[in-house]
């Protein structure tokens, strides 16, 4: 990873994470002077930030943190809703018995009461990983991968111990269709858990954005 990407990368997990908060101005010369870079390198990953909407420009003044903008949320959802279920059902065929186990173990992971947030984030998008490795159609998948980077901060989602508690549920469910090689469930269950997800991001989330 360059120290671009690496920048990228920091810049969006302090935003998931809320350090960074809407509005609030990129310090283009501290990160250049935390990461040992140009200014030039923290400008590219933010010109990569601001394309994905995580950031915005004002000219001669700077770049800050995006607001959330429920529109293109929105449309978001709707082309996860119509991709990731049909990526779930090609995928079952083909999850071997040792991805099988893992997501089973993440299953039991994420039930964990005492997981933090930021935990339950990263092996959530383990279990994507695995449903995605083994879709054949690798076109759907890279549509999927490129729209991850625009909702990413649906991450905020997990803040909500409630949320985390049905979406280990919902993962549970689809892992026990896995097991079963029935697509359809898997299916089923994805569409439910990506409606849950949507009606928790407009409940928790959006809100306090406009705030």
């Amino acid at each position: 990873m360059n120290k671009s990407d690496e920048i990228y990368n920091y810049i969006r997990d302090e935003i998931t994470q809320e350090r960074m908060c809407v509005n609030q101005k990129i310090k283009v010369t501290e990160l250049a002077r935390q990461f040992e870079v140009s200014k030039i390198v923290v400008k590219t990953a933010l010109k990569k930030l601001e394309y994905q909407g995580w950031v915005y420009s004002k000219s001669k003044s700077g770049t800050y943190v995006a607001p959330l903008e429920s529109e293109e949320l929105k449309q978001n959802f709707q082309v996860r809703m119509l991709l990731e279920p049909n990526i779930v059902v090609m995928a079952v065929p083909y999850i071997s018995k040792e991805e099988l186990l893992q997501l089973q173990n993440n299953c039991q992971s994420m039930s964990n009461p005492s997981i933090t947030p930021e935990e339950f984030l990263k092996i959530e998008k383990k279990n994507h990983k695995i449903i995605e490795n083994n879709c054949p159609n690798r076109v759907l998948v890279r549509i999927v991968e490129d729209l991850n980077d625009s909702y990413s901060r649906l991450g905020m989602i997990t803040r909500d111990p409630i949320r985390r508690s049905e979406s280990a549920s919902e993962w549970k469910k689809i892992t026990d269709a896995v097991e079963n090689k029935d697509s359809e469930l898997a299916k089923f269950y994805m569409i439910r858990h990506i409606i849950n997800a949507t009606d928790a991001f407009w409940t928790n989330v959006v809100p306090q954005s406009k705030e």
